[in-house]
C-alpha cells in the first residue's frame, strides 16, 4: 500500500497514463480547491495522451507552472482485510513556481502542506485507489480571512452511512476507531497519527461551530470514503469546506478511521498567492 500511495503522489504531476494507473474504475477524486474531478481522461484510448504532461494542481488553479513535492511524509495505513479495503492518509509539501497563464508576465512563488487522504481498493489482485481527497493547508487566520456570506443550503444525505456520520458534529471525538490512523485539520500543524493527538484534535473540532450540510459515500463492504460540504461559521460569515470521511462499521455503528478537511476555493490561498 505505501508503495501505491507514494506512487500515486509522484504520478500527480507525472504523466496522464501513471496517474490513471494508481486508479480503479471510476475513482473518485476531491481536487486541492475541494471541487470533484469529472474533466474526462484522453488515456488510454489516445496513447499520446498516456504519455504527456500531467498536472492535477494545474486543474484546480490557473497557476501554470513548475509544481514540485518538496518532501513526501510517511503514509498511515489501514488495511480492512474483510472489506478489501484500505484507508490511507499521508502528508506532503508542494511548492509551485509559475505565472496565472503563459501570456502573463508575472511569478507566483509559494508552498503548502497538502494531506492526501483516500480509499483503496484490491482490484484483480492489485492494490487501486478508489476515492481520494487533495486538502491544503493554511493558518487560520488566512483561513478566516477567506469567510465570505455563502447560500448555505442543507441537502438529505444519499445513503444511511452519510446519515449517520452527519449527526456527529459536535460529537466526532466520540466516535474515533480504534483503529484510526489519522486527523488533519486546515492549519499546518493540525495533522496527529497517535490515538492521543487524534482524539485531541477531534475535541477541537467538536468546539467549532461547524456544520456539515450535505454527505455521499464511497462504499465497500463495511467500509466508505465520504465527501459533501460544510461550513465553519464565522461571525455572520463561513468558511466552506469540503469534509473527508474514512470510516469502518463496528457492530451495529459505525466509527472513523480518518478525517481531513477541505478549504473550499482555496488552494491559491493556500500557496500564498
Amino acid at each position: 500500500m505505501a508503495k501505491l500511495v507514494r506512487a500515486h503522489v509522484a504520478a500527480s504531476i507525472k504523466t496522464e497514463g501513471a496517474f490513471l494507473g494508481t486508479l480503479a474504475d471510476g475513482a473518485h477524486i476531491t481536487r486541492p480547491d475541494g471541487s470533484a474531478d469529472s474533466t474526462a481522461f484522453g488515456c488510454p484510448d489516445d496513447p499520446d495522451a498516456c504519455k504527456s504532461p500531467f498536472n492535477l494542481y494545474e486543474r484546480a488553479t490557473d497557476i501554470l507552472g513548475s509544481y514540485k513535492y518538496a518532501s513526501v511524509g510517511k503514509p498511515a495505513i489501514y488495511v480492512d482485510d474483510a472489506n478489501h479495503v484500505a484507508f490511507f492518509q499521508v502528508a506532503v509539501k508542494l511548492s509551485v513556481d509559475g505565472s496565472p497563464g503563459a501570456d502573463v508576465d508575472v511569478t507566483i512563488k509559494g508552498k503548502t502542506t497538502m494531506r492526501l487522504t483516500g480509499m483503496a481498493v484490491d482490484q484483480q489482485g492489485a492494490w487501486k485507489i478508489a476515492a481520494i481527497a487533495y486538502a491544503p493547508s493554511l493558518p487560520d487566520r488566512r483561513l478566516l480571512d477567506e469567510a465570505t456570506r455563502p447560500a448555505i443550503r442543507h441537502l438529505a444525505p444519499t445513503t444511511g452511512v452519510a446519515k449517520e456520520v452527519m449527526s456527529w458534529v459536535g460529537h466526532f471525538a466520540d466516535h474515533v476507531s480504534p483503529r484510526a490512523i489519522g486527523a488533519a485539520g486546515t492549519g499546518p500543524k493540525e495533522l496527529a497519527t497517535k490515538p492521543a493527538a487524534i482524539a485531541q484534535l477531534a475535541r477541537t473540532w467538536d468546539k467549532l461551530p461547524l456544520d456539515i450540510t450535505y454527505l455521499a459515500a464511497v462504499e465497500r463492504g463495511n467500509a466508505a470514503f465520504l465527501w459533501g460540504t460544510a461550513a465553519r461559521k464565522v461571525g455572520d460569515k463561513a468558511v466552506e469546506l469540503v469534509p473527508i470521511i474514512l470510516v469502518e462499521k463496528e457492530g451495529a455503528s459505525w466509527k472513523w478511521i480518518a478525517i481531513s478537511w477541505v478549504p473550499r476555493g482555496m488552494f491559491e490561498a493556500s500557496l500564498g498567492r
